[in-house]
């Protein structure tokens, strides 16, 4: 037989199952339990939905968790990163100026380092969604100091032209180029002075330019080239004739790219013969559009070479 204490207590644990936020407590995850399985590699996108489905809650536990320890796995706490920008607010902007912002020069073993300049790149590039005074210098002390590549895409986003003369000097890095390439090309004509200053300016050391500094220049004589920058074409002349045969290719085509009738034929047949074949069918269509100068000054030094 139920006494009368007992069916009071059914009814109140029948209640209690009724009540919808006693039912939502239940259902919901613990934040920092649902954080935390960013880490199983395999749910990454999964949780990352999941986390974006809790709502702000979450955030303190991302910001705990994107502050961890180094790991040769940078993808879960580019996950928290990752979330952390969607949610914005106060709280996630200090999580990912921190993670920015973080000294990771004691990081000894190398493929950790890699994966935290990921980790940070991620927060940089989750910065460009907060307009925040403390953004813009965070943001362009990472790229100056570093060459934090995330920083350079970021300020591109804004339109900071303060990050082009660092951006350039990244051209030089063959695992930021492409990046800084495409940031670059987002500030469109606002580049061409400092693209043609950096044309000009050889990296030296011991009096010979370094393998960087010779890329740099090129890819500043492409990018020139795709602006159509008539104010470079003294610039462009000038390193048409160059020392460095990478320099002096790109710049040609540059020039045959922007002013035609002024093309540099000497360069553009060396070019036949580089190793890269992309520079090779650049240099050939270069040299069969109509009126194209086959061998004349100034290229006759290059022309003779040749036989």
């Amino acid at each position: 037989m139920t006494t009368h204490k007992q069916q009071n207590l059914a009814d109140d644990r029948i209640g209690n199952s009724c009540d919808p936020e006693s039912a939502r407590a239940r259902m919901e995850p613990d934040p920092s339990e649902l954080v935390a399985r960013l880490n199983s590699l395999g749910e990454i996108f999964r949780v990352q939905g999941e986390i974006l489905a809790a709502g702000r809650p979450t955030v303190p536990a991302l910001a705990a968790f994107l502050s961890g320890p180094p790991s040769v796995f940078p993808q879960p706490r580019v996950a928290a990163a990752e979330c952390l920008g969607a949610f914005g607010g106060t709280a996630a902007l200090a999580a990912l100026l921190a993670a920015v912002e973080r000294d990771h020069r004691s990081i000894s073993d190398p493929v950790a380092a890699l994966a935290e300049e990921s980790v940070r790149n991620s927060a940089a590039r989750q910065l460009a969604r907060f307009h925040h005074p403390q953004v813009v210098p965070a943001l362009l002390a990472a790229l100056s100091a570093d060459h934090l590549i995330g920083a350079g895409e970021a300020l591109a986003v804004r339109g900071e032209t303060a990050a082009i003369p660092p951006l350039i000097e990244c051209l030089g890095d063959d695992a930021k180029r492409t990046l800084a390439l495409d940031a670059l090309r987002r500030f469109g004509s606002a580049g061409i002075p400092e693209l043609t200053r950096a044309l000009v300016t050889p990296h030296e050391v011991a009096g010979t330019e370094t393998p960087s500094s010779i890329i740099r220049r090129a890819c500043a004589a492409d990018l020139l080239g795709e602006l159509r920058a008539a104010t470079a074409l003294s610039a462009l002349r000038a390193a048409a004739a160059d020392a460095q045969q990478r320099v002096s290719i790109a710049a040609a085509l540059a020039l045959a790219e922007i002013a035609p009738a002024e093309a540099v034929a000497g360069p553009l047949l060396f070019g036949l013969d580089d190793a890269d074949v992309v520079t090779q069918t650049a240099c050939e269509a270069a040299l069969q559009r109509p009126g194209s100068l086959v061998c004349s000054p100034p290229a006759g030094r290059w022309c003779s070479s040749r036989g």
